[in-house]
């Protein structure tokens, strides 16, 4: 894909990487097309990565799934690619009713849709029968059936839609009775998952409130303790919270201002003070906006600029300094050759 062609804001996080060549950026930056609805720009770095990466295969599938919704030409290449990725994916049978909704769309292909999530549901998908009982709702006794069945299988969502049908259903007869006693056991069934799941999510919840209570902590103590080392082969690290940024670029958009002149040489003064000699032989200063998630600002060079200033005050700090997906080192830095702040991973 060309660097010129216009593309959605935000894409140009894993852009570099990718164009470089980097093949877990170019998963990464199809994952974020495929994310935002833009399908064909997904297909584009996901397709070639297909064969040798079995989640951009399905991702791919996906995007060729959504393109024929609009554009029938994409439905015969979307179907061999689904059926193939389900046989090879441990959540086949979920991969097979996503092709089976697609395809209810299809022109002509509705009762082979219907014919799919039979076979599914006979068999094995509580999710294919849960999805037949939705498309069945219109006739509440074929409805009821296969909401029960979707629960005997173990898919317990929406077990309110079967409390509704239960209210529907005619109340005479041996038939109507064992479907009713069959109708409740369910209930009963996807009640006490549903509580299970409950009690699974608050202790989840409290520990993840707790993990983060004590990184809250663990970020108040560093700086706390934090201190400037100045001399030759020494990195002077600032220890701050995240609105060191914001409150570099309040400093930098001042150039608009009466009070820049002060600014600058404020910004100058502290950065060639608190600096160190790196291999280049100039100075620079790191400031650790967030240690847990390694996030680091980096100036460079015994003089900031006046473009580094006014480029410091447009520039979009939040995606800059995103945390990378893996966990990796990120660096902000200004790039004197390109006149522009920089993102680099490491």
């Amino acid at each position: 894909m060309a660097a010129a062609e216009q593309t959605p804001k935000g894409s140009w996080i894993f852009r570099n990487g990718a164009e470089e060549g980097n093949q877990n950026s170019q998963r990464l930056l199809g994952e974020w097309f495929l994310e935002h609805g833009h399908w064909k720009q997904a297909l584009e770095w996901l397709l070639p990565l297909a064969e040798g990466d079995l989640r951009s295969e399905g991702n791919a599938a996906i995007a060729l799934l959504a393109l024929a919704g609009t554009d029938s030409q994409y439905e015969k290449q979307a179907e061999s690619w689904l059926r193939r990725f389900a046989a090879r994916s441990s959540n086949g049978d979920g991969y097979l009713v996503m092709l089976a909704r697609g395809m209810r769309s299809w022109k002509g292909r509705s009762a082979e849709a219907l014919g799919l999530l039979a076979g599914l549901a006979g068999t094995r998908s509580g999710e294919a029968a849960h999805v037949l009982a939705l498309w069945c709702r219109a006739t509440p006794k074929a409805a009821t059936e296969w909401h029960c069945l979707a629960i005997e299988l173990g898919f317990t969502k929406d077990w309110r839609v079967l409390q509704e049908l239960l209210l529907e259903l005619p109340q005479d007869g041996v038939e109507s009775e064992e479907l009713t006693t069959r109708v409740r056991s369910a209930l009963d069934t996807a009640k006490t998952a549903e509580d299970k799941a409950a009690r699974i999510r608050a202790k989840l919840d409290a520990e993840a409130a707790q993990k983060e209570a004590e990184r809250r902590e663990k970020s108040r103590a560093a700086n706390r303790l934090a201190h400037v080392e100045v001399g030759p082969a020494t990195v002077a690290t600032v220890v701050a919270t995240a609105a060191v940024m914001p409150f570099l670029q309040a400093i930098a958009a001042k150039s608009a201002g009466d009070a820049y002149d002060k600014a600058r040489a404020f910004m100058k003064g502290f950065f060639r003070r608190e600096g160190r000699v790196d291999g280049t032989g100039e100075p620079s200063l790191h400031v650790v906006v967030d240690p847990d998630a390694g996030i680091t600002f980096q100036i460079r060079g015994g003089v900031l600029g006046d473009d580094a200033l006014r480029a410091l005050a447009e520039a979009d700090l939040e995606a800059l300094g995103a945390p990378d997906p893996r966990g990796r080192r990120v660096i902000v830095y200004w790039s004197s050759v390109l006149g522009q702040w920089r993102r680099a991973v490491e």
